[in-house]
Order: C-alpha cells, then sequence, then structure tokens
C-alpha cells in the first residue's frame, strides 16, 4: 500500500473592492428614522463587516445596523467603512419640525392672478419695505 501526501494551500484572501449604500442622500424629518444598506462588492469578499459613523451625530446617529435617527435641524454624513477602509457616505438633511407643519424653510407659491402666498417672515419683510418707500417723500 502506497501513502498519499496531501498538500493543502491556502486560498488567497479575497479583499473589499467596494461598498455602496441604498440611498445616496436623504431628507429627514426631526424624529424619523431610515435604514441604510450597505453592498460589499465582490460577494465572495473574505470580510464584509462594515462600521457605521456619522459626522454629526446631534443631528443625525446611526447604529451598528445601519438604522439612521433624526435628531435635530441639520445636516450629516454618514459613513460605512469596511476594515480595508473603503467607504461610502449618505447625505442627511434633517428639517426642523416646529409643530404647525411649516418646515424650517420659508415658502413662495405663485398661484393665478400673480397672487403669491409668503411664508410669515418673507411677508414681514415685505411689509417693512413697503412701509419705508411710502414715507421716504413725506416731510417731517
Amino acid at each position: 500500500m502506497s501513502a498519499s501526501v496531501i498538500s493543502l494551500v491556502p486560498a488567497e484572501a479575497v479583499d473589499v473592492e467596494s461598498v455602496t449604500l441604498n440611498f445616496s442622500s436623504v431628507r429627514l424629518w426631526e424624529g424619523e428614522s431610515i435604514w441604510l444598506i450597505a453592498t460589499v462588492k465582490p460577494d465572495n469578499a473574505d470580510n464584509k463587516a462594515v462600521t457605521w459613523g456619522s459626522s454629526s451625530s446631534r443631528v443625525a446617529s446611526v447604529d451598528a445596523n445601519g438604522w439612521v435617527f433624526a435628531k435635530r435641524g441639520g445636516s450629516a454624513y454618514i459613513t460605512a467603512t469596511t476594515n480595508n477602509g473603503k467607504n461610502a457616505e449618505c447625505y442627511v438633511y434633517v428639517r426642523y419640525w416646529d409643530g404647525w407643519g411649516s418646515g424650517a424653510s420659508v415658502s413662495c407659491a405663485s398661484g393665478a392672478g400673480g397672487l403669491a402666498v409668503l411664508g410669515a417672515a418673507a411677508l414681514l419683510l415685505v411689509r417693512r419695505r413697503r412701509v419705508k418707500r411710502k414715507n421716504e417723500g413725506r416731510l417731517p
């Protein structure tokens, strides 16, 4: 009987080449959340684990599973990073909720006949300019 020699050659490690997210940017209201999913390529990479981080955890935080939580008005970048340094980012813009539904922005919509619906801040600004122009021609 002859003896067989089996030689085991370790397979070469397959490194991560890229990572992508299911969103490149999102807009959320304070208190909302969204799940970011990181896709690591190639599919046969040895270590597909990602570490999550936020550029501003006061605005938006992220947990170990990719759940993003909008905390306060502002913006942040959520980053998924692999062990070999490949990363992907998602820009998160968090809108302030004041309880009245107006958000942080002043909106202006023009309707039929040129009628404009302005936010309260813009209306006040327009009114101040009209009063100032009206009073410019008067004598003291």
